[in-house]
């Protein structure tokens, strides 16, 4: 029989023919890998306890590092979008599309979103950690997809490196990695006086309460407000919430649901010699931030209160008058705080998951972001918080660092 002898053309054509045919078969698994595990380390971000595993509210650069965050908010009259990155990072440029539907953000044929056609857009010159969009609840709906972009830079030397950055969520139907997520604006109610507030905290469909003027609360005693349901936020509005005579360690505000925000309020003790907590934070990844507690005097209780269960809680840029703030876990954040000298002085850990010198150690951490006042004869100094910080270990005993 007479062979037929293969040029070594058609063997190349062969060969190909049957490595693209093992691309079409396996292609989708390849892709699929290739859009869940980038393939550089390079910018693995290691505050990400979950590389490579991004979250809605993650502000996301080059595909693979988290650079700051993208909040949204909303009380009884604004939709607040805010960027925030983090050093050495800063924003040269935001872009932000809010639509009623997905269809409405600026996009190519392909799907791929258009940032300079986004209806809001800044160029920052010079530029900065944080910008916040203001956008009136009469010009969108309730049910909202969101677009955020941005340009971040950070300088490495004589070298500055640029990013794109988005605000992480869905990806768009195109082909580029930009993303998009969903908010819902949530039921917002103002209040101007006690009985619309305990109203509003007895109201289930009500999720932000904003304060339209200062209130101090009618009851003697005892008030103490139980921020119970998951995802609600408390806006002071930069008014005065008063109280009396709140006694026995009972919390004036305590965030018992998940994702609470209690900000911009002003917490009045009309009776300083009262023992109480101002603030406490029981549920997961709660917020307190831009409060000013007015106490009057030197409390044996720390003003603000982390509990154990209350991981991920950030305390950041409030202002306290004779208090500290005490951390029953060291899964959270406290920066940026102000603080009078007290004898218990600073930051409290009371963590039970491990000993006296490593509370101690991660107590001095988290301190160091914070400023302590010392009154002296002359005048007022305010200075990083140094020590002592007084931590208790597994045993109930109390030490302070040296």
């Amino acid at each position: 029989m007479r062979r037929r002898k293969i040029s070594m053309r058609k063997l190349v054509y062969l060969i190909v023919v049957v490595l693209i045919l093992g691309l079409v078969l396996t292609g989708c698994s390849l892709l699929y890998n290739i859009g869940q595990v980038p393939n550089t380390e390079e910018k693995y971000n290691e505050n990400n306890p979950n590389p490579y595993i991004f979250e809605v509210g993650d502000l996301v650069a080059g595909q693979t590092e988290i650079v700051g965050g993208v909040e949204v908010s909303n009380d009884t009259e604004y939709l607040y979008v805010t960027y925030m990155v983090d050093d050495p990072w800063c924003l040269t440029e935001t872009h932000l599309a809010v639509a009623n539907l997905l269809v409405e953000i600026p996009q190519t044929n392909k799907g791929n979103p258009i940032p300079g056609k986004f209806s809001y857009s800044t160029e920052h010159d010079p530029s900065t950690t944080e910008h916040t969009y203001t956008i009136s609840l009469e010009d969108i709906g309730t049910d909202l997809y969101i677009a955020a972009h941005a340009i971040v830079q950070m300088q490495s030397g004589d070298e500055i490196q640029e990013e794109t950055a988005w605000g992480y969520g869905e990806p768009f139907s195109g082909k580029n990695w930009a993303t998009f997520f969903c908010y819902e604006v949530t039921a917002a109610v103002k209040v101007t006086n006690s009985d619309e507030l305990l109203a509003a905290l007895d109201n289930e469909d009500v999720q932000t309460i904003v304060f339209g003027a200062d209130i101090e609360c009618p009851v003697t005693g005892y008030f103490g407000i139980s921020l119970d349901r998951d995802s609600m936020t408390l806006d002071g509005n930069g008014f005065v919430l008063s109280y009396k005579n709140i006694g026995g360690g009972n919390p004036t505000i305590e965030a018992v649901g998940d994702d609470i925000v209690v900000k911009n309020l002003e917490l009045k003790n009309l009776t300083p010699s009262s023992q109480a907590y101002d603030l406490i934070a029981t549920g997961e990844r709660t917020i307190f931030e831009d409060n000013t507690i007015t106490r009057g005097t030197e409390q044996g209780h720390p003003a603000i209160v982390i509990g154990s269960n209350a991981i991920g809680s950030i305390i950041r840029d409030n202002t306290i008058d004779f208090g500290a703030i005490a951390a029953g876990t060291s899964d959270c954040s406290i920066v940026g705080n102000i603080m009078d000298w007290v004898i218990s002085e600073g930051i409290w850990m009371h963590p039970t998951d491990y000993d006296a010198q490593e509370a101690q150690t991660r107590a001095n951490q988290l301190a160091s972001d914070n400023t302590i006042r010392v009154f002296g004869a002359e005048g007022t100094i305010e200075k990083p918080i140094e020590g002592p910080v007084k931590v208790r270990d597994i045993n109930g005993t109390w030490h302070f660092s040296e």
